[in-house]
């Protein structure tokens, strides 16, 4: 019906349609097999970088791939820049905006690093952020800050700046129940 592979000069391949590995393609290329299908990318030159970059007409929107300077995965929109997007290093530490993370999880740019957690059911948000030359932790809603050690609640902030200790309801500034030493 018409030519389904062209091989040219240059040792290129040239599908005409869908192309399937194992199946009959119903996509552009669909690969099946009854166990593990697994796909190898291999660089033969120290160092080099091995990538999948997604596409919309020309311009790359997102990146995968392997880091060999800096020896990671990185998981990026747009373009391969090491310490742009999402980096987890060989020892499985992540960074994100970094391709050197000293941690379990690394956050670094130059606007507020930041770690927002919120519980949807009634709205309580705990932000922990970096900016300028100070460090911040605490809520970001009308919703005490509470600090626990063992599973028990030893600290707490109201939402007003009551500062409670073995109470969880401080009515002064400084409230504390029980023995105390100064």
């Amino acid at each position: 019906n018409g030519t389904a592979l062209t091989l040219d000069g240059s040792q290129y391949a040239t599908f005409a349609g869908n192309v399937g590995i194992g199946t009959s393609p119903s996509v552009n290329l669909d690969i099946e097999d009854s166990s593990n299908v697994i796909v190898d990318m291999n660089t033969t030159t120290a160092n080099a970088n091995t990538t999948i970059r997604l596409q919309e007409s020309g311009t790359v929107k997102a990146t995968i791939g392997y880091d060999g300077t800096n020896n990671g995965l990185i998981l990026t929109t747009g373009g391969f820049t090491a310490g742009n997007g999402i980096f987890i290093d060989d020892t499985q530490k992540v960074g994100i905006g970094t391709a050197s993370p000293t941690h379990l999880l690394t956050l670094e740019t130059a606007s507020s690093p930041g770690i927002k957690i919120k519980d949807t059911t009634q709205g309580a948000t705990l932000l922990a952020f970096s900016q300028d030359s100070n460090s911040h932790l605490g809520t970001y809603s009308a919703h005490p800050l509470v600090l626990d050690t063992n599973s028990t609640e030893r600290i707490r902030i109201t939402s007003a700046g009551n500062v409670g200790i073995g109470t969880t309801s401080p009515s002064k500034k400084l409230d504390v129940n029980g023995q105390t030493q100064f």
